[in-house]
């Protein structure tokens, strides 16, 4: 679960806690929604557009502190483009 926490470890209101799943669609799918996208982007379905970001690690099985401090952005894709690789082996 995914809390409000401050650098001294004090959890802000347990009540809010949320799934890293949550998290996610937070960031993605109602993105779009509030900004009346949700049929052109927000999802990763056929036919709608996608910026997709590769991580070093799987974010829905490591810890939140895992990803918070030991997790990086390996590929960037925006428009169908590769706009950033880490490694170097494709970006433009």
């Amino acid at each position: 679960m995914i809390t409000r926490k401050t650098s001294h470890g004090t959890v802000m209101d347990e009540r809010e806690v949320v799934s890293i799943e949550q998290a996610i669609t937070a960031f993605t799918e109602f993105g779009a929604y509030v900004n009346k996208a949700e049929h052109e982007w927000g999802r990763l379905v056929p036919g709608l557009a996608a910026d997709v970001a590769v991580f070093s690690r799987d974010l829905l099985t490591a810890s939140p502190e895992d990803v918070l401090h030991d997790t990086r952005c390996d590929l960037t894709i925006r428009g169908g483009e590769i706009v950033f690789d880490r490694y170097g082996e494709t970006a433009h």
